[in-house]
């Protein structure tokens, strides 16, 4: 082999893993994004996302180009995250938030509802049973089944398993908790962690 070329090994190393290393970071290798006229770049950093989406700078490794129509996080603009009511998953839908309620609960205005037992859209959006009586199986009543026999405000509901009532009206469980006998229980640890005293800890 060429001395020269042994002798001038570590170099050609160092800048191949340079070239690699600049390859990895360049936005324009992600998705939505290709190398563009310096002139037309954003963010003056010398590249054009495709048709439809925008370079967000501020995003971990360098930045990406991202479909600001559609991405809930990113919507309209890069720092224009979408947020939604108790019961609902944020959406972006062209460039505007908006949200869609999760776990059988129905949209009324902009809050999600659970129509079978709220008292103030009992059966639908803005059927209001009278104050004495209670909202069961979506028609306003007298009184609270047997499946849930609580009355929380004119809602009835089972104080041992509802989530948002749990143990006492009001009551809610955080996030990751369900409500087992009256008392928020942590659905399950990540990996890597048990629960310890209704916390999850590292092992």
């Amino acid at each position: 082999m060429n001395p020269g070329i042994l002798r001038n090994f570590p170099i050609i190393l160092t800048a191949a893993l340079l070239f690699l290393a600049a390859c990895i970071d360049d936005p324009a290798n992600l998705e939505g994004g290709d190398p563009g006229d310096p002139d037309v770049g954003i963010d003056d950093v010398g590249f054009q996302c495709d048709e439809g989406f925008q370079f967000c700078s501020e995003l971990v490794g360098g930045g990406a180009c991202i479909d600001t129509s559609s991405d809930p996080d990113h919507c309209g603009s890069c720092q224009s995250p979408c947020d939604a009511p108790t019961g609902a998953d944020p959406i972006c839908d062209d460039g505007h938030c908006s949200f869609e309620c999760i776990g059988g609960l129905d949209r009324c205005g902009d809050t999600c509802v659970d129509t079978s037992s709220d008292p103030e859209h009992c059966g639908g959006c803005d059927n209001d049973c009278p104050e004495d009586q209670v909202c069961a199986a979506g028609i306003c009543d007298d009184d609270c089944p047997a499946d849930s026999p609580d009355d929380c405000d004119g809602q009835c509901t089972d104080l041992d398993t509802d989530g948002f009532n749990c143990g006492s009206c009001g009551n809610e469980c955080d996030s990751g908790e369900s409500c087992v006998a009256g008392t928020c229980q942590l659905d399950a640890c990540p990996p890597g962690q048990i629960e310890c005293d209704g916390q999850c800890v590292d092992t």
